[in-house]
């Protein structure tokens, strides 16, 4: 998933969490931490790397990481990425594309 800082990336990760193990808005199931809730599939899902969460005028995410569904036989890899147009100017997008 590839897109400027701030567009909602970690939130689809969030959702796509939530849709494929059956989480609901009573029993919401989170894989990156927000902001406003904390990370309640830690155990199944590989380790964020979210920074800043407090701050919105800085990206949060610094790392490349991937995060896996299985429905039966079928798996589906989505890749939460740094943000283009980071906060941080140009060099940390020349980073960002590096990393990714």
């Amino acid at each position: 998933i590839i897109g400027e800082t701030g567009t909602g990336k970690s939130t689809l990760i969030n959702y796509l969490t939530n849709l494929f193990h059956d989480g609901s808005l009573e029993n919401l199931k989170i894989a990156i931490p927000t902001r406003y809730l904390k990370s309640n599939m830690s155990s199944i899902m590989p380790k964020h790397h979210e920074k800043f969460l407090d701050d919105i005028t800085r990206c949060k995410t610094s790392q490349c990481t991937k995060y896996q569904f299985q429905v039966e036989q079928v798996y589906f890899n989505f890749f939460d990425t740094p943000g283009i147009n980071d906060t941080g100017g140009y060099l940390a997008d020349n980073e960002n594309l590096n990393r990714i």
